[in-house]
This record gives structure tokens, sequence and C-alpha cells, in this order.
């Protein structure tokens, strides 16, 4: 009999729903910040579960120094998407993202746990 069920490209032979719960039964689950730095549950409440993802674009600044553009939050929503320039918001959202940064691992430590959950995943 041929299994039909998708497979994850990083887990061969394995269904997709298999590869799923084998991420979310690990001891901790996580979120990468950026290429270097991780967030996992066990960190406990940051502000990154109240405001969802997000992404804070900066401008560069113009030939007088001045910049070109206000910084402005992105936010992808399920039917389209969410632009937020009001210094308020970003305050807020600068805000949250430093408590969220504050909450993670230093980059050590999340390259030691990335590399530790792949080869848990490689050989499990």
């Amino acid at each position: 009999m041929t299994n039909t069920q998708p497979t994850s490209p990083s887990a061969p032979g394995r269904t997709r729903l298999g590869w799923v719960l084998g991420l979310t039964s690990a001891a901790y689950f996580m979120v990468v910040l950026d290429s270097s730095v991780v967030l996992t549950v066990s960190a406990g409440y940051h502000p990154g579960i109240v405001t969802g993802s997000f992404t804070v674009l900066r401008f560069p600044m113009n030939g007088g120094g001045v910049d070109s553009g206000p910084p402005t939050i992105y936010q992808e929503m399920y039917t389209g998407a969410l632009y937020l320039d009001k210094p308020t918001e970003v305050e807020r959202f600068d805000a949250a993202f430093e408590a969220i940064w504050d909450t993670a691992l230093d980059e050590r430590s999340s390259r030691t746990l990335i590399s530790k959950t792949a080869k848990d995943m490689r050989h499990g």
C-alpha cells in the first residue's frame, strides 16, 4: 500500500501531521525571532502573545538626515494587512518588541537549542 499523505520535506517518510505533532510534543516549542534568537514557550507570558506577528518598518534617512517616512508597523492578517504609523502605536509595538527580545534566549543558548532540536528531530 502506498502512503498518499503529504510529507514534510525536512522529515522524509513522515506524514505532515506526525511531523507537526513531533514538534509540538517536544518539551519546548520555539519561535525564531531572527536567524539566531529563539523565544521558547517555557519563557511564559510575553507581549507577543497579545500582539501576534508584526514587522517594524523603518525607512532610510534622506539627504538632509531626516527619515524618508515615518516608522510603520506592518501586520499581515487573514484577509489583508494592517499598517500603523501613529507615533503612539509605533511606541507600543517598539515596547512590545523590546519586551519580547528581552524574554528570548541569548544568541549562544538559541544556537544550542536549535542544534539540539534539529538533532532530536533527525533521530526521533
